[in-house]
């Protein structure tokens, strides 16, 4: 019960994003982490998800949390017939699933990432898969490359990413052959 309602709170945090109006330059005005993602303007497809999912109503405060972003590009390189399954209302569950792969309890900045030990580590997903860290070459999340680290909120933070991080749980039910296409290869998400 406690992941499906940090799970609410967080992916809230992206429903309004869809009416995001870019900001110019990099100055941004510090609100909480709906207020960020609103003013990155490239969360509208994610906030389409979380809408989708039911995910979209208030929640409790469970303190700092770090949201790993796919952009809208990242969703926009599903392959299309992944993408159907994955919104289709039958599989809301799968969905849900999805979107909680991306949430992390704490706050887990570029320079804290970065700092590790080993150069790979598991950090927890709220969805308690959790998703495998990089530090060989930079920082990678899953093989995601981060478009922008560390923008910042008042309860967390909010690392953009260059792909959607599917959980096996999501890719076992929902994958088909015919979405391991050269572009989905090519984005690091095919078998």
């Amino acid at each position: 019960m406690r992941r499906v309602l940090t799970a609410a709170l967080v992916l809230f945090v992206v429903a309004g994003a869809a009416r995001a109006e870019p900001q110019s330059g990099n100055c941004r005005r510090l609100l909480n982490l709906k207020g960020m993602a609103e003013q990155t303007g490239v969360l509208t497809e994610m906030a389409a998800a979380t809408r989708l999912a039911g995910l979209d109503g208030g929640g409790i405060d469970i303190g700092e949390l770090t949201l790993l972003a796919p952009t809208d590009e990242a969703f926009r390189a599903l392959p299309a017939g992944f993408r159907k399954r994955l919104l289709a209302p039958e599989n809301r569950e799968h969905l849900t699933a999805l979107l909680m792969h991306h949430a992390v309890v704490g706050a887990y900045s570029f320079d804290r990432l970065k700092a590790a030990r080993a150069p790979e580590f598991t950090i927890p997903t709220v969805d308690a898969d959790g998703v495998l860290v990089s530090i060989r070459n930079g920082v990678s999340i899953e093989g995601a490359r981060l478009v922008e680290a560390d923008i910042r909120a008042t309860d967390g933070i909010i690392h953009l990413i260059d792909r959607v991080l599917i959980p096996p749980s999501v890719k076992a039910a929902l994958w088909d052959r015919d979405d391991n296409t050269p572009a989905a290869k090519l984005a690091g998400i095919s078998e």
